[in-house]
């Protein structure tokens, strides 16, 4: 088997183009044992995802929001996000907020306000990550079942009785056994819940990724 790649390093991925302000900002994260990454703007945050990132987003909300869809186009589970701005814009701070965002933060920055949002963003990176992995994971062992086993998951996972199984899909109910063992063992799973759980995990997903893909058209 081969051996899973190691964990991305928890890292404050600051865009910012103020050089001054980015590097007083980075001096305080750097200074309280952080790992910091350091961009002019969203595209060149967006342009050098090439693997999968972990930690959280500070962006100067003042040269441009960074949408949804910027962030979650990258790589891995989709980083929190913490704005700043210049000004005190209610309605920028309400859209932000509703977006997911962790916190919107006024310029200067007060470093106490700062590191708090930080550690909360990463302690919420680290929850979503490992949420993300499991998902990955149960949609791997998703692929590998052939097509008449998908059925069999999805009949199985309604409540169907093998009987009726066997009726709908015109096969006899000892193949409808056999392909729910083949079901079991390639998901993983050893009881009928932890099947229903992963299936209705799939159809989470399934649903996220058909409205993000809305989202993104809109954008």
């Amino acid at each position: 088997m081969a051996s899973q790649s190691p964990a991305p390093q928890q890292t404050v991925h600051l865009v910012e183009s103020d050089l001054a302000s980015r590097a007083a900002v980075a001096r305080l994260l750097r200074d309280n044992g952080y790992d910091v990454a350091e961009y002019d703007d969203s595209e060149e945050f967006a342009s050098a995802a090439d693997e999968p990132r972990a930690g959280c987003v500070v962006i100067s909300a003042d040269q441009g929001s960074m949408d949804r869809g910027m962030i979650r186009d990258q790589p891995g589970a989709p980083l929190p996000v913490i704005y700043v701005s210049q000004v005190d814009d209610v309605r920028a701070s309400v859209e932000a907020m509703k977006s997911g965002a962790v916190d919107f933060l006024l310029k200067p920055i007060d470093k106490h306000a700062l590191l708090r949002a930080v550690a909360a963003a990463f302690e919420l990176d680290h929850r979503e990550r490992s949420a993300f992995i499991a998902r990955q994971s149960i949609r791997s062992c998703a692929v590998s079942l052939t097509p008449r086993e998908r059925q069999v998951f999805e009949a199985v996972t309604s409540g169907l009785m093998n009987k009726v199984i066997a009726y709908d899909l015109g096969i006899s109910e000892i193949m409808v056994k056999v392909h729910r063992g083949r079901v079991m063992r390639k998901m993983n799973s050893r009881t009928l819940p932890d099947l229903v759980r992963k299936y209705d995990v799939l159809q989470q997903t399934l649903a996220e990724s058909t409205e993000l893909r809305k989202i993104t058209a809109l954008n």
